[in-house]
């Protein structure tokens, strides 16, 4: 028994070992490349400058937002939608800016009833009631000065004399400024409305309607229409639904002429002292179907600025600089029809100037 034992735990020992160095050896065994499932393009020049383009509408994308916070009353649009410059895309609450509207129109029509008022001057009633005013006090006046008359005639040694003629020369005084006052104030109705005043109630009339045509343009603008010709890429608000404004607010509406399609080619800043515009140019899929689309150069953004468009390759670098390019997407040679959509990544090969 014991030869047995010292003659097998050698064997398991040693079997044990090989097979550790079995499994070390399988696993260190190198991971083979799997296959490329979709070869890259291959530029059609010998000599290119290769650039990534994003399709983008000929008009750029339009972003529309809101003139002002207020809840969405309708949305007349949806996504694909062609539209003309003037199409309502969405209404806001208009409750607000209509009473605002209402209020100016009120005091635009107190403003414009005041200079008719002006106008109208001077009114028949007005002069018949100075002018009897002024036959009035004018006869006060002259009874005034003949009971005056009447006293001096009783002669200075009546009594009555004495004490009443001080109290009708203070009447006759009084009476003849109350005559000329009248006189003034015929004058003055007579004459109507005085240059000043017009010029006031004009005044009022504009100040009042500027107020009116804001508070029009602002319930106008409660009513958001398409600024271009185009087709309508993402609604992104619904009835009923907070639409915010300001700086910081979300696009609501964007919209984009998609004929023709413009693809916007970021080349590497070294390699823009090599492009030429009058070189050919050509876009191409990324994917399993292949196909390509002459490009035509339509122009260039003078200003380099940090890449934006990303293809998610693993080895693509984000600190570089770019030259951006604007070309026109033409009809493949096969004459089929362009079924790209703003926002696609193409390859892009450009014949490189000698």
């Amino acid at each position: 028994m014991m030869n047995v034992r010292y003659i097998a735990l050698p064997i398991i020992a040693l079997a044990g070992i090989g097979l550790a160095a079995a499994l070390v050896n399988k696993q260190n065994q190198p991971i083979p490349a799997p296959p490329i499932p979709v070869a890259p393009n291959a530029s059609p020049y010998v000599d290119r400058i290769a650039g990534i383009g994003s399709v983008e509408p000929s008009s750029e994308i339009v972003k529309v937002g809101a003139p002002a916070a207020g809840l969405v009353e309708r949305v007349a649009v949806r996504e694909g939608q062609t539209v003309k410059a003037g199409d309502v895309l969405f209404v806001l609450d208009q409750r607000e800016f209509a009473a605002r509207l209402q209020s100016a129109e009120a005091d635009l029509h107190v403003a414009q009833a005041k200079l008719a008022r002006l106008d109208a001057r001077p009114w028949p009633e007005d002069v018949a009631r100075a002018e009897a005013r002024l036959a009035s006090r004018q006869a006060a006046y002259d009874d005034a000065r003949g009971r005056l008359a009447r006293l001096d005639n009783v002669g200075q040694d009546a009594v009555v004399t004495a004490n009443e003629r001080p109290t009708l020369e203070f009447q006759v005084r009084t009476l003849e400024a109350q005559v000329a006052e009248a006189k003034a104030d015929l004058a003055q109705v007579k004459r109507g409305t005085y240059p000043e005043e017009r010029e006031e109630a004009l005044a009022a009339i504009a100040l009042t309607t500027a107020r009116r045509d804001e508070a029009r343009t602002s319930l106008e603008r409660m009513t958001v229409k398409s600024p271009i010709d185009g087709t309508v890429l993402r609604v992104d608000i619904r009835d009923g639904e907070y639409a915010p404004a300001g700086p910081q607010a979300p696009t609501l509406v964007a919209i984009g002429l998609l004929s023709p399609l413009h693809l916007r080619v970021e080349i590497d800043e070294l390699d823009a002292f090599r492009f030429d515009p009058s070189r050919r140019a050509v876009a191409m899929l990324r994917g399993v179907v292949k196909r390509e689309f002459p490009l035509r150069y339509v122009r260039t953004v003078p200003q380099i600025q940090p890449k934006r468009t990303v293809t998610g390759d693993m080895g693509e670098r984000m600190d570089t600089r770019v030259m951006q390019v604007i070309y026109a997407i033409d009809p493949p040679a096969d004459g089929a029809p362009i079924t790209l959509l703003p926002g696609q990544v193409l390859d892009a090969f450009i014949e490189r100037a000698q």
